[in-house]
């Protein structure tokens, strides 16, 4: 399953950097004809631009590949999950105990991975706002066209036919 988001604008080291970002994450479960999936991982879309330069300084890293893989979904990006500390291991490390919580459900955010990188996708681990799905062939046949021919400049439409493909290649992580 792959998930997308539109961001009229694209950030780099938390300043507005350009016009257009598509983000996505592809979503890898067992099989898709169970009524109960199992999730295999998640590959979360990150910008493989080059990142600002400082006075001829390289502040942050440039991103070689287009998504980031995960095998294991962390049990806080599941909506509704709460993490409660249960015990003190150090000074800063805790042990935690999770509650509630869907199981089917995650949450995603669009943040930094560091102050100086292209914003990117994370899991979230509090909760926000749902979005409507919209599958690409509920779109009308004009909305597909109008997808496949707009120009984003140096971000393309991860779900269209031309793209599709391609993209979950790149996002495979087994």
């Amino acid at each position: 399953m792959m998930y997308a988001w539109y961001f009229p604008k694209n950030f780099c080291g938390h300043q507005a950097a350009g016009r257009h970002d598509w983000a996505n994450v592809v979503i890898w479960i067992d099989n898709p004809a169970l009524e109960n999936v199992t999730f295999l991982g998640a590959s979360l879309s990150q910008q493989t631009l080059e990142p600002k330069k400082f006075v001829f300084l390289t502040v942050a890293e440039r991103n070689e590949e287009p998504y980031q893989n995960q095998k294991a979904i962390p049990r806080m990006a599941y909506a509704g999950t709460e993490q409660i500390t249960t015990g003190r291991i150090s000074r800063w490390n805790y042990t935690y105990k999770y509650v509630g919580g869907s199981n089917t459900t995650m949450r995603f955010a669009h943040s930094f991975p560091d102050k100086f990188a292209w914003i990117g996708m994370s899991f979230a681990y509090s909760d926000g706002e749902s979005q409507d799905l919209i599958m690409w062939n509920q779109l009308t046949d004009e909305a597909r066209a109008a997808l496949e021919a707009a120009d984003f400049g140096d971000t393309q439409v991860p779900f269209t036919d031309k793209n599709f493909e391609a993209n979950l290649q790149k996002a495979w992580p087994f």
